[in-house]
């Protein structure tokens, strides 16, 4: 259907958006997905209109809690489930 669909897993509030396609984009318009195939290195993909990033690690382990607590000192807010982070960092 061309949109974006975003799940918040705390509050189960969902959003749909139909953001403009860059016809330069390897994933918008060109359909290439290496980084989610695991066809590529470094497993890391940031796109949308607020900076979202997904680390996608499988040659080592990421201590999800550690972070949390290295990050909480900066960053207020900062929020993990053992499967990802979530925090707000500046005005979006």
């Amino acid at each position: 259907m061309g949109r974006l669909i975003s799940c918040d897993v705390w509050t189960g509030r969902f959003q749909s958006v139909q953001p403009e396609r860059n016809p330069d984009c390897r994933a918008c318009a060109q359909r290439e997905f290496p980084y989610l195939e695991g066809q590529a290195q470094p497993h890391i993909t940031m796109c949308g209109r607020a900076l979202s990033v997904q680390i996608h690690e499988r040659g080592r382990t990421l201590d999800l809690p550690a972070l949390q607590q290295r990050l909480a000192s900066t960053i207020p807010g900062v929020r993990q489930n053992g499967f990802l982070l979530r925090f707000q960092f500046g005005s979006l």
